[in-house]
Formats: structure tokens, C-alpha cells, sequence
């Protein structure tokens, strides 16, 4: 029973976890890829940016995608209730789900790669050498959200948290300030 228990909380921790795992891949992937469609990252041009955590949220969450993910989970955890029924050994037992996890991990991360993907073909698209990450960005560049959202087939929210006019030049509607 306290097995059991553990299991649970793990689970309410997954995500956060994913999410860590999802966020670092999604940096080296649009950089990987990038390279490969032959976006120079030493010239200088035109720097974006996504909102990594919204697309990756969104996206996961699709109904396509969601629905691949669910079926995997639930195949993954039907057979690892199997095998865990008939191990008795608790440090086993952890070795089992550890892998388990690692296999519903491996799948997250494919669709991951998807997108960044997406991200890669938009950037191309835009003549955007350099894609980073939302949070990093202070000033300026280009918000490739709503576009990689629409090349991914995901509804673009209402508004954006970033907003356009945060790129406008002579001004940051983030901080308020001006040049």
C-alpha cells in the first residue's frame, strides 16, 4: 500500500519534471535544427523568440497529439501494473516504474521534437537565424509563437502574454520604458 502511495505522489510531480526535461531538449532541438535547415547561427539577422512553455502546454495538450500520449500512458501503466504484481522486492519494484517512466518520457520527447520541427521551418520561413526561448529575451526580436502554433495546428490563445508592441522598436511594452 505505501508503494502505492508513492506512486501517486510521483505522479504529481511528473509533469514538473517533464516540463524541465522538455524545456532544455526544446532549446538544443531548435538549435539542432536550425542548423540543419541551413539557418546560419555566426551571421548576424533577425533574432526570435517562443514562448516555449505555452507552445509545449498547447501543443502536448492538442487532441491529436493528447490522444497519443493518453493511449501510450495507459498501455505503459496497464503493463507495468503486470509486472509490478508479481514483484515483491520494493527496490525492484521502484527499478520497474523508473523505466516505465523513462519509456513515457522518451515518447513526451517525441513530440517534442515535432515541434521543434515547427519551430525550425517558421524560423526558415522568417529569415530568423536565432530562436530562443521567451523567458530570455528582455527587448526586441521576433514572437514566432503564433506562427509555430498555426504550423502545428494549434489554436493560438486570445491574446498573447508577450504581446506584439513588445518588439517595436524604441520601446518595451514589458518594462514600460523607452529609448
Amino acid at each position: 500500500m505505501r508503494f502505492v502511495r508513492d506512486l501517486r505522489n510521483r505522479k504529481v510531480f511528473l509533469p514538473v519534471i517533464v516540463l524541465a526535461v522538455v524545456l532544455v531538449a526544446l532549446g538544443a532541438g531548435v538549435v539542432w535544427k536550425l542548423q540543419a535547415a541551413g539557418v546560419s547561427l555566426t551571421s548576424p539577422g533577425v533574432i526570435g523568440y517562443v514562448n516555449s512553455s505555452q507552445l509545449i502546454n498547447a501543443y502536448l495538450a492538442s487532441p491529436p497529439v493528447d490522444k497519443v500520449l493518453q493511449s501510450e500512458k495507459s498501455r505503459l501503466e496497464k503493463e507495468m501494473e503486470s509486472v509490478l504484481a508479481a514483484e515483491k522486492d520494493e527496490k525492484k519494484k521502484q527499478e520497474i516504474v523508473n523505466r516505465y517512466q523513462a519509456q513515457l518520457n522518451a515518447r513526451v520527447q517525441q513530440e517534442v521534437d515535432k515541434l521543434n520541427v515547427f519551430i525550425a521551418q517558421v524560423a526558415k520561413e522568417k529569415n530568423v537565424a536565432v530562436v530562443l526561448d521567451g523567458a530570455a529575451v528582455l527587448y526586441g526580436g521576433v514572437d514566432l509563437t503564433a506562427d509555430v502554433m498555426k504550423k502545428a495546428g494549434i489554436s493560438p490563445p486570445a491574446t498573447s502574454p508577450t504581446g506584439a508592441a513588445a518588439s517595436s522598436p524604441g520601446g518595451d511594452s514589458r518594462s514600460g520604458t523607452t529609448k
